[in-house]
């Protein structure tokens, strides 16, 4: 920091511990000493513009996310009736969509009256475009739209992920997780292209990329496991997300 002429903020350090409520419960007189400030441990911390709270609820991202939101869906609405509906889809995806994939992948596996409150903010985005009344049933318009739920949105984000590092065009650090399945004696699962899963005892633990990532993989069809290239991936992928979202491809026509 000295030879980029930075200089650290003693009291705007922040430091999270994370784990259980009963874990968390059993730690106490926790301080660290910055410079001349004593740093105490805090709720939530935010790293790269994610917040992470002590027991990996993600209760702050998903709390902003949806104040983000919001926020500009009800700017946008108040300007609704002035849009084509090819505009109105563009500033969707711009200002709505868009803060609803970013760092998704974060959200994975948590339970369903969380991911709920995302899912709410893009039945209320497609209701917006489509001006359709909130008592009205959102499955068709979202499949009109073609878009994803949130909880397919996040498997195809972890699931594009590790089709990168499996074809080297992912950081190592996560290349590494990654490990081929290689069964101990001839199987015909050998050819499958599988990977290597692990189990944690923690509910959170089974959120890391290495434990979700190849549990999703071998759960994908051998065709799209198999594609060549990326582009080839994500449609596969998404027909596949598609039909298992809504039952059929009726809306891809």
């Amino acid at each position: 920091m000295g030879s980029h002429y930075l200089k650290l903020n003693d009291g705007k350090t922040e430091f999270v511990l994370f784990g259980t409520e009963r874990d968390i419960g059993k730690v106490t007189g926790w301080s660290v000493s910055v410079g001349g400030a004593e740093i105490l441990p805090s709720r939530d911390a935010r790293n790269i513009g994610a917040f992470l709270d002590t027991e990996m609820k993600m209760t702050v991202q998903i709390s902003n996310t949806i104040r983000a939101c919001y926020c500009h869906l009800r700017a946008i609405s108040k300007i609704r009736k002035y849009l084509t509906q090819d505009a109105i889809i563009k500033l969707c995806h711009a200002f709505i969509t868009s803060r609803i994939d970013n760092m998704n992948a974060l959200l994975y596996n948590l339970p369903d009256y969380q991911l709920r409150k995302i899912q709410l903010i893009q039945n209320n985005t497609a209701r917006l475009i489509y001006r359709h009344k909130h008592s009205d049933h959102i499955t068709p318009l979202l499949r009109e739209l073609h878009w994803l739920p949130v909880e397919r949105r996040i498997h195809f984000k972890i699931l594009l992920l590790v089709y990168k590092c499996l074809h080297q065009q992912a950081p190592s650090y996560l290349t590494e997780l990654i490990l081929p399945y290689i069964p101990t004696r001839a199987l015909r699962s050998a050819d499958q292209e599988l990977l290597q899963e692990s189990r944690s005892n923690k509910r959170y633990g089974e959120r890391a990329f290495s434990l979700c990532g190849p549990k999703l993989w071998n759960a994908l069809p051998l065709s799209v496991r198999q594609c060549t290239t990326t582009p080839s991936f994500k449609n596969t992928l998404k027909t596949h997300l598609f039909k298992l979202a809504y039952g059929d491809l009726d809306a891809l026509a």
